[in-house]
């Protein structure tokens, strides 16, 4: 574990809560009826709950086709996207999406997430820290996952103290599966550092 300086203002301690909260009290789309009627399908619904814009890397599809394909997302906000079996094929829909938080003009925060809703046995999920959206794939359980940062982050408020932050991702298997992306404050220093 490292700790690497990005450049920008962090939010206030106070001001994260708050963002957090409101950001997991958005509502969760319903999957659209032609979706849920597929054989095999998923709804998976990321909160990026952190103050950076959330991009979507590299994808994997081993079985199946996107029925929404996966798309960024602004800070504090959620988007959703789904798949299901192909057209005239009865077996799953499985694979991975990489995604990156943009931290600074140099810095990414990144993480793969493998999705499984398979022709038999049980939807799964996973998050794992690669660019690689085939590594969350094959990670991917049903009990799901989640990981914290392997770097923590320092990073200045507006008034010149120090924070370091860190981030905690949580995947949550099933039909309509959860991915939360997680700003957490590890520490507050003030303006001589920590």
């Amino acid at each position: 574990m490292g700790i690497v300086a990005i450049i920008g203002e962090v939010i206030s301690a106070v001001k994260l809560a708050e963002k957090v909260k409101d950001t997991l009290r958005i509502l969760f789309p319903e999957p659209p009826q032609e979706l849920t009627k597929k054989h095999r399908w998923y709804q998976c619904t990321i909160k990026n709950c952190t103050q950076f814009k959330l991009l979507v890397g590299d994808t994997y599809i081993d079985t199946g086709k996107w029925w929404t394909p996966p798309q960024g997302t602004s800070p504090f906000e959620q988007t959703t996207f789904s798949a299901s079996n192909g057209d005239h094929n009865p077996g799953g829909a499985t694979g991975g999406v990489a995604w990156k938080l943009y931290l600074d003009e140099q810095h990414w925060f990144y993480f793969s997430v493998g999705l499984t809703s398979p022709a038999t046995g049980s939807s799964k999920a996973a998050i794992v820290e690669s660019e690689d959206p085939e590594a969350g794939y094959k990670a991917a359980t049903k009990q799901g996952s989640s990981i914290v940062s392997k770097d923590q982050y320092k990073i200045k408020d507006k008034d010149g103290n120090e924070q370091l932050i860190f981030f905690h991702c949580v995947a949550i298997p099933g039909h309509e599966m959860r991915i939360e992306i997680t700003q957490t404050i590890v520490q507050e220093g003030d303006e001589d550092g920590f």
